[in-house]
């Protein structure tokens, strides 16, 4: 099955610890649209992933990194003269967010098919309307924390099946499926409840929830389990594995 994915990239910096010497430090490859595109192709989908990077040594080492593991690096631009974005989370709560390379428009192919599109909001408005224009049989958006585009604009962009995902406070009630953190999810109108215990590990809860999510979607085109087993994989994740593209990578032993 062949996915299109348009989002964003970061070089992740986690701190753990509130003492300087005492300190953890782990840096990665990060971005929702990454780790949703790293994901997918970790379970087996043919996964085109779009995006900007700088032309720095964070540029590289992502690239790097992803060649590594075979995943296809031939749709990520290298915009000379800008930084790659840059992500830096104190004890998982984000201080401090440089968008570099994603504040530029993605090359969004004219002539390209496939089964699925698949978009996230840390991208320019006008590539996820571009995207949106691509010819596919299902388009997912998760809404993200950057309000650039309402749940109206993209159902009115789009003329295929529509799946929108966020948060209670992007949705606005307009969301097919609603990630409510530790509470769990909204399926329409049920509840998919979880433990309601606060883990300490939240960064890429919601990237991880996504993958399991669209996986599990797009082999059983059950949305209640796939919404169930989405919750419990992003549960796992915030319990027990630190960083994004970490938790995108812990999923392969999971669905």
């Amino acid at each position: 099955m062949k996915i299109l994915v348009f989002g964003g990239i970061f070089w992740d910096v986690f701190i753990y610890g509130n003492e300087p010497h005492e300190a953890e430090i782990l840096e990665m490859p990060g971005g929702s649209g990454l780790n949703i595109a790293y994901g997918l192709f970790k379970q087996g989908f043919d996964v085109h992933f779009y995006s900007n990077i700088g032309s720095d040594w964070r540029g590289k080492e992502i690239k790097r990194i992803l060649a590594d593991d075979k995943f296809n690096i031939s749709h990520i631009k290298t915009l000379n003269g800008t930084k790659t974005g840059h992500h830096i989370a104190l004890n998982d709560k984000p201080i401090a967010v440089d968008r570099g390379a994603n504040k530029e428009k993605i090359d969004v192919p004219v002539i390209e098919k496939a089964d699925v599109c698949v978009i996230n909001t840390e991208i320019p408005k006008e590539v996820i309307l571009d995207a949106l224009k691509i010819s596919s049989k299902l388009a997912v958006v998760d809404l993200g924390p950057r309000p650039v585009i309402s749940p109206e604009e993209l159902k009115k962009a789009c003329d295929t099946e529509l799946l929108l995902i966020g948060t209670e406070k992007e949705c606005n009630e307009a969301c097919d499926i609603v990630k409510l953190g530790p509470k769990g999810a909204q399926v329409r109108d049920k509840l998919i409840p979880s433990d309601t215990f606060v883990y300490p590990y939240t960064v890429g809860a919601g990237d991880a929830f996504d993958i399991t999510f669209i996986t599990l979607y797009l082999r059983t085109r059950d949305m209640l389990f796939a919404t169930r087993s989405a919750v419990e994989a992003s549960q796992k994740m915030t319990r027990e594995v630190k960083g994004a593209f970490s938790k995108a990578k812990a999923l392969e032993n999971l669905i």
